[in-house]
Parts: C-alpha cells; structure tokens; sequence
C-alpha cells in the first residue's frame, strides 16, 4: 500500500500538471489493477482506499479541485475493481497472457468495463465543470482504455511471481537494449518523419517481441508509447506542430497509433512464446520417450515396463483379478547372430516384437528388457488367460522369420508370475516369473511354466548341480578337481 499510494500520486500529479487532464494514455489505473491483482482479495479495500485518497490529492493540487479529485477517484475505483476481478477470472484457469485467447479476453475486459467508469467521470465533470460531455467521455474512455491495454500487460509481466528469477542475466540486458532501441527509432520517427514514416518502428518492435519474448515486446510498447506522447504533447514532432491540427486530433491519432503498436507487440510475442513452448515441450516428450523405449524396436524399455507394472498392481488391488507377468527368453537366438551378423540379428528382434504386440490385447504391455529378453504384463481375470497369452507368444514365435534372404526359425520360453488382487511385491512378481522361466529353460525349453511353490529351492538345487566346484586356497582359484 506505501508503493501504490505515491505510484499513483505522483504520475497522475504529472499528467493533470501538464495536460490537463487531456491525455493519450492513462497509467495509474494501471498501476492500481496491477497492486490488486498481486495482492490478496482481503486487501483490495485498503487497497482501492489508498488509490482514491491519491486522486483527490492529486486533482487537489492541480486545478480541478476537491469535488473532482474524490468524485473521479470513485469513477476510477468502479474501473480499477471491474478490471481486477476480470483478470482474477482469466487467470483462474492459467496465465492471463498464455495464449491468443486469453488476450482477447483481457483485451475486451480493458475496452469494455473504462465504458462504464469514463460515462460516469464525463457526467460529473459535465456537471462540476462545464466541460462538454461527449469529448471528455471519449477522451477519458480513450485514455483509460489504451493504458489499461499497453501498461497493465508490461506491469503484470515484470511483476510475476518467478518471471525475472528464470530470465538469464543476459536476456535481461538485451530487453533493456530492444527497449532502447524501440526508444530511439520512434523518436526519430516523431520527429522528422511525416505520417508513414511512424510505422517504420513496427518491424523494430516485432524484431523486440521476437528477441526479447514478452518481456521484450511489452517493456519496448510502453517505452514507444512514451516517446510518442511526449514528443507529440510538447509539440517537438512535425505532427504536433502541424497548426491546423488540434490537441484533441493530435491525440486521437496517437491513440489510433497505439492501438496499432498493441495489435503488433503482445499478440505477436505470446505465439512465438507459444511456439518456443511447444518446441520445448515436444523436446522433453520426445527426451522421456527416449528415455523409456527401447530404440530398436521401440518397445518400452524396463524403465517403462515398471512403471506399467505398478499401474497393473493398482488394477488388480481394486477390481481383484491378478497381474500376469510373462518373462519370455528367445530360443535358438545366439547362432542367428553368430552365422548372420549382428544386423540380422537386430531385423530378428524388432520382427518377434511385431509379433509379439498382435497377441496381445490393448492395455497389456509387451516390454524389452534386454538382449533377447522379453516381457508381457497384464491384468487378467483367471490365471487361464495368462496361460492363452503364452500359448499364442509360443505359436507366433515358432512360425518361420523370413528377411534379409534368410529363413529362420526359433521359438521362445516363458516363466509366468501371477499376483492375485495386487497384493504381493512387484520385485517378487519378477523373481517368480524369473524362475518359472529358468525351470522351462531347464526342462528342455519351447514352452512355458506358472511358478509354483517350492520352485525356488527346486531352481537353486539345480544351479548349484552344474556350477563348477572351485575351492579358494589364499585367496586363489585352483583347478577343478575330480573325487
């Protein structure tokens, strides 16, 4: 409330000084819609309080007096409250300057409710000074409306939350250098050049909002719109020193001016933010596809695969059927790579997972998780559905692959783990169908196994029967010895 009380106080002290109250764009208005809109809804009373105390003292110090310093502070917190809760609405689904739509939307909100606000102003100065009613409404719609339209946005932006932490040092200089140069080429435009000469400072804006985003385009409008207003209301541009034009001509044409300046800054700055943010938002799509997705075949990697296999856990938690686990390991595999090369063998993979994803329904996932490793998860309702899934892997697995003019033929195993209503541990789920699958390696392969109890011990008995005995002396391998 300290910084609103002189942000207004003092430019509005400033314009009735030196206009008259007669003005191409009103800023404090503005300066009040930003103050409550950065502020919650349970100071806005202090808040519109503060703006209407500086009104009346800043028409108290000029020439218009105490009547019309409170009656138009009024006027102004009818506009200031009407805008603000406006804005509170389009930004309640995301930012106010997010997209096209949402422009337009804030900018039939800025032409809209100062209709309203400057009726009522023209009416009581109408009434307090005899000035004529149909040029002070225009001239004070006008005014309001064109700062509520340039200033706010560049208000707005420079004061979000987060906006300025994330814009680079560097990026911040080159705003201040568009900012500048906008700056420079519309003061020469002013005041040299005729009529269609003030249109030469659009493409520089444009080249401003492409370069500086909207921080840019909205920082190089207000400045643009400041030395346009200055060079015109002090007479110093070859307009304004046009005598057969009048004050209120010279500011109609500033306001068509800034109309112009509005329609090519910010709409222009918030698609090329919205193109930046998709290119930036297909990267990070395409990086996490990457990142879970095997790049050969473009099946989900591991990663993926347990991700999906939680989401199946949760499935089955809530409807109560069970999470099927399919661990499938590629027969007859090794001597494709080793007769035909590696290429072959990479044209094998991604064909078995063509096959692969036509057996099984959509919503089951089918996973590589290495090598010649596979997987298939699903929810199923009984254990027998489990079993037609590697029945149908098997048949699909075993029939002839034809590429590269070779014919090959393999087939598969499957370990199959089962977890009714999702209650066990995903790495337990794995560790079962792991060894459903090693007992069908074992057993002569080319077929499948559910996991059983006990198969665990069966398994170990097993492997430790073919591991080499290999006694360490000091630390040191010996050789296999025979009893």
């Amino acid at each position: 409330m300290a910084l609103l009380f002189p942000g207004i106080l003092i430019p509005e002290t400033l314009i009735l000084h030196f206009t008259g109250a007669i003005t191409p764009v009103w800023v404090t208005n503005a300066v009040a819609v930003t103050a409550l809109h950065r502020n919650a809804r349970k100071a806005w009373p202090g808040l519109i309080l503060v703006q209407i105390l500086a009104d009346t003292i800043a028409n108290s110090l000029t020439t218009n007096g105490f009547e019309v310093g409170l009656g138009s502070g009024f006027c102004d917190a009818m506009e200031i409250l009407g805008v603000a809760t406006a804005l509170h609405w389009i930004e309640g689904n995301g930012a106010i300057f997010a997209n096209l739509g949402r422009i337009a939307k804030f900018a039939a909100v800025c032409m809209t409710v100062p209709l309203f606000s400057a009726a009522a102003g023209a009416m009581l100065l109408w009434m307090l000074l005899a000035l004529p009613l149909m040029e002070t409404w225009i001239n004070w719609y006008l005014g309001d409306m064109f700062g509520l339209l340039i200033v706010t946005p560049f208000l707005l932006l420079w004061t979000e939350p987060g906006r300025l932490s994330t814009t680079s040092r560097w990026a911040q200089v080159e705003i201040v250098a568009l900012t500048l140069l906008v700056s420079g080429v519309g003061w020469i435009n002013f005041s040299v050049l005729a009529i269609p000469g003030l249109f030469l400072s659009f493409p520089v804006l444009l080249f401003a909002a492409l370069r500086g985003g909207l921080l840019g385009a909205t920082s190089a409008a207000v400045a643009l719109i400041a030395v346009a207003s200055i060079l015109t209301l002090t007479g110093h541009g070859e307009i304004a020193a046009d005598p057969h034009v009048t004050i209120f001509g010279h500011i109609l044409l500033l306001q068509f001016y800034f109309a112009t300046v509005f329609l090519s800054s910010l709409p222009v700055a918030v698609m090329l933010e919205q193109r930046r943010l998709l290119s930036q938002f297909q990267t990070l799509t395409e990086l996490s596809r990457m990142a879970r997705h095997d790049p050969l075949t473009e099946l989900p990697n591991r990663l993926l695969f347990q991700e999906r296999l939680a989401e199946v856990q949760a499935q089955a938690r809530l409807q109560g059927g069970f999470t099927a686990l399919l661990m499938i390991d590629l027969d007859r595999f090794k001597p494709v790579n080793d007769l035909h090369g590696h290429a072959a063998g990479d044209r094998l993979l991604v064909m078995v997972a063509e096959r692969l994803r036509g057996i099984v329904r959509q919503g089951d996932t089918v996973a590589r998780l290495g090598g010649d490793e596979f997987a298939i998860v699903g929810y199923v309702d009984e254990p027998q559905l489990a079993q037609v899934f590697a029945q149908r892997a098997i048949a699909a697995l075993s029939e002839p692959f034809s590429f590269m003019d070779i014919t090959v033929q393999i087939g598969c195993s499957i370990g199959i783990g089962l977890n009714p209503a999702g209650k066990g541990d995903v790495e337990r789920l794995i560790h079962q169908a792991d060894t459903a699958l090693y007992k069908v390696k074992s057993e002569g392969r080319n077929g499948f196994r559910f996991f059983e109890p006990g198969m665990d011990e069966a398994v170990r008995r097993a492997a430790a029967a073919v591991e080499p005995r290999r006694p360490v002396v000091r630390d040191q391998v010996m050789p296999d010895t025979i009893s």
